[in-house]
């Protein structure tokens, strides 16, 4: 006759407090062995009656059974009850307790004076997968390849889950995952739960989807020419196409674009970032756009780009190229202006103002002015100096000098300034002229 809830939690109840009055007494064994069963019958309740709150329960004594088993140095019973609370976790979506407990599950088992390859394998697959699902192929393949090191692997490596996970963590995430296939059944011979079975398609279908998911990245072209300007907004767009095994689809229809880090180069200004958290319905599509700038010419680069996926609760990361592009110089647009501070007379000194005015919003830089002044009739340079160079004039910048000079005779003198420069592209632009006629009087 099927017991009640009330019976099982009664008699589980008994069992952790008989549990706990025989370690008072020294009797470790039998209290391990009324904890796991008052775990057994926690289970029973949580699983017959929905309670959920009874998982707790379970954890709490599995969790004080492996201190135990700990203790007397039972590594690899202390192993098997870490596998038993990784699974409990998977069982709550705990998912990140669950990867904790088959990492230690792991490292439990390979202090044994015998370790068992199948236990090791076992709960390092699935921790593996765990950490996959959590957005951290590195470090899962990481821990793959250090652990089967670490015991003698040939005696799993005809297993089913031996197979799967050499074609899914042999392959790094530029290239293209071949097919998996999944046979249930002997991943159950091999003792691998239902849940854990779950997890292992779940990663398999998650990486599918980004292997056959279009991700595309491209910079906006210039609407006029010479291109992308310095200073003017640069529109970028990323292109993201889902699609979905049947598996995944039961799973979920949708999936959530929480994060985009973009990798720029430093004089790379955002103007405005793409618009996330955003959700993507599998077998459609959407286009993310990002605004930014920059004030340097130059060749730059955006990206790559990294994605974080949410896929119902998990998190897979998706790398994307990057473009490259070149900005150009703001246009440079040079002024000179020649003025006279008095009225020339002849034989008299009288003073001239240069001013070079950067006219524009682009940069000029290594600027060389030089002063021509007239032979016939002669105008001398008394005070100054007739050339004059600046490092350089950002836009709305102005540079200028006095210098003076004394007319030999009455008439006409034509003066000419002469400045060269670089422009906000760092080349040599045409020269600017200025040629300016002085009427001097007796």
């Amino acid at each position: 006759m099927k017991k009640t809830k009330d019976e099982l939690d009664s008699k589980a109840t008994f069992l952790v407090e008989k549990g706990k009055q025989q370690l008072e007494d020294g009797k470790k064994n039998k209290a391990m062995r009324n904890f796991v069963d008052a775990a057994d019958l926690f289970e029973e309740i949580a699983v017959n009656f929905g309670d959920n709150a009874a998982w707790k329960l379970v954890t709490e004594n599995l969790v004080l059974t492996a201190k135990l088993l700990l203790d007397d140095q039972q590594y690899m019973s202390a192993a098997r009850i870490q596998k038993r609370l990784g699974n409990v976790a998977l069982i709550v979506k705990d998912y990140t307790s669950a990867g904790d407990y088959y990492n230690v599950a792991a490292k439990y088992a390979l202090k044994d004076e015998k370790p068992d390859p199948v236990v090791i394998l076992h709960v390092s697959a699935i921790y593996c997968f765990i950490t996959y699902l959590q957005a951290e192929h590195e470090k899962s393949r990481d821990f793959l390849k250090k652990i089967l090191g670490m015991f003698d692997s040939s005696k799993v490596s005809g297993t089913h889950v031996y197979s799967i996970l050499k074609d899914f963590f042999n392959v790094s995430l530029d290239k293209k995952m071949p097919k998996i296939s999944i046979k249930e059944q002997d991943l159950e011979k091999e003792g691998f739960t239902r849940e854990e079975i779950w997890i292992i398609k779940v990663a398999i279908s998650i990486r599918a989807m980004l292997d056959d998911s279009s991700f595309s990245f491209a910079i906006d072209k210039p609407t006029k020419e010479p291109g992308h300007v310095a200073g003017e907004d640069i529109t970028s767009r990323l292109d993201m196409k889902l699609v979905g095994d049947a598996f995944l689809r039961s799973m979920t229809t949708s999936v959530q674009a929480k994060t985009i880090i973009v990798e720029k180069s430093n004089d790379l200004t955002v103007v405005e970032d793409f618009a996330v958290p955003a959700t993507i319905k599998l077998g459609d599509g959407i286009v993310l756009k990002e605004t930014f700038k920059s004030y340097h010419a130059g060749n730059n680069e955006v990206g790559p780009l990294f994605v974080d996926l949410v896929v119902g609760d998990f998190l897979a990361k998706k790398r994307i190229e990057g473009s490259k592009f070149m900005i150009h110089g703001r246009p440079v647009v040079m002024v000179i202006t020649i003025e006279k501070l008095q009225e020339p007379l002849v034989g008299k000194p009288f003073p001239l103002r240069i001013e070079i005015l950067n006219e524009s919003r682009g940069d000029a830089s290594n600027l060389e002015v030089e002063v021509k002044l007239p032979t016939e009739p002669e105008l001398q340079l008394v005070r100054g100096t007739l050339t004059k160079k600046f490092y350089a004039l950002r836009g709305g910048e102005q540079g200028s000098w006095e210098l003076q000079v004394v007319p030999i005779a009455e008439g006409q003198y034509p003066l000419m300034v002469i400045l060269n420069y670089k422009d906000a592209n760092g080349k040599q632009a045409e020269p600017v002229v200025k040629e300016e006629m002085i009427e001097v009087k007796m």
